[in-house]
């Protein structure tokens, strides 16, 4: 069998992370991989390490921010042209997938995200069977909306061969009907067995080199206001009045700098350690005493499943 997966994007955050241990697993399966992303970065490298066939294609997310026309009414208007060229951009990319999908001679077509529709549109046109998969709420975790409606998300879904949904939750708030009694709630898997024997043996070297009294929070994502960075600092802040040994991890790739002004203004530079992007962050919950969840809204929080594990 040979599947075609499709990414939305190329950073190595909990989609794409998911991503690499589907395709690793389908290898021991003896499914033939290739991996369709929108640029060239650290997922198709990755992949490319895994001897795993690649193509770049120059796809738009279908999703996004949308500006509140009355309040922003140039914004939104800047806004709705770049949705424009967006569709410009995927509909020529379409053809071209169309014909990479029957060159492949793919059996199956799988979306890794609801908020990309070009997955699903190229396995209709191609004549191939399409599953998708959703890991995210959209509006609720990241703010984003469909830019012409859910209508035509709602069609693909329709056609869709099968739906995997991450979580309970996932399938609750995405679907409705037969779409939801159709979905199959499978969670992610974030390591194998024998990497876990690993990792363990390494935290308790951390753990057996640190100095008694010090106590270690992380926090893993992408940094943006939605996953609660701030709040976590403001916590921090509270919690060093009486305890001035704890301190708090803070790795992924995103809006820092406010995070840097906050911490200045509440005096625990000293406390707060930004890290960047983190290629393995089984490397610092291993640094850890505990990790945080922050997320007002998470779909799955494959962050949180890696900690525990």
């Amino acid at each position: 069998m040979r599947v075609a997966l499709v990414t939305h994007y190329t950073a190595l955050y909990g989609a794409n992370r998911s991503l690499l241990n589907l395709v690793a697993g389908l290898q021991k399966l003896g499914v033939e991989c290739c991996v369709i992303a929108p640029a060239d970065g650290p997922i198709v490298q990755r992949l490319d390490a895994l001897g795993i066939e690649t193509a770049i294609f120059p796809l738009r997310s279908s999703m996004s921010r949308v500006p509140n026309l009355w309040r922003s009414p140039l914004k939104y208007a800047f806004w709705r042209l770049n949705t424009i060229r967006r569709l410009i951009v995927n509909t020529g990319a379409l053809v071209r997938l169309v014909s990479l999908l029957r060159t492949w001679d793919v059996d199956i077509v799988y979306s890794n995200s609801s908020v990309i529709l070009v997955g699903a549109l190229a396995a209709e046109l191609a004549g191939r069977p399409h599953l998708w998969h959703l890991r995210e709420f959209g509006t609720l975790d990241y703010n984003l909306s469909y830019e012409w409606g859910s209508a035509p998300f709602r069609m693909l879904l329709r056609h869709s061969e099968a739906i995997v949904a991450n979580s309970e939750a996932t399938r609750a708030f995405r679907l409705r009907g037969e779409e939801y009694r159709r979905a199959h709630v499978i969670y992610n898997g974030v390591a194998w067995r024998a990497e876990f024997d690993v990792y363990h043996d390494r935290r308790r070297r951390e753990l057996s080199q640190r100095e008694d009294d010090e106590y270690i929070f992380v926090l893993v994502g992408r940094v943006q206001k939605t996953k609660g960075q701030d709040e976590a600092i403001r916590a921090l802040a509270l919690t060093v009045e009486q305890h001035p040994n704890v301190r708090l991890l803070v790795a992924g790739s995103g809006e820092i700098a406010p995070l840097r002004k906050l911490t200045a203004q509440l005096g625990v530079g000293d406390s707060v350690e930004f890290l960047g992007f983190v290629d393995d962050p089984f490397e610092v919950y291993c640094r850890a005493d505990a990790s945080l969840m922050c997320s007002h809204h998470e779909a799955m929080g494959r962050v949180t499943v890696e900690a525990m594990a």
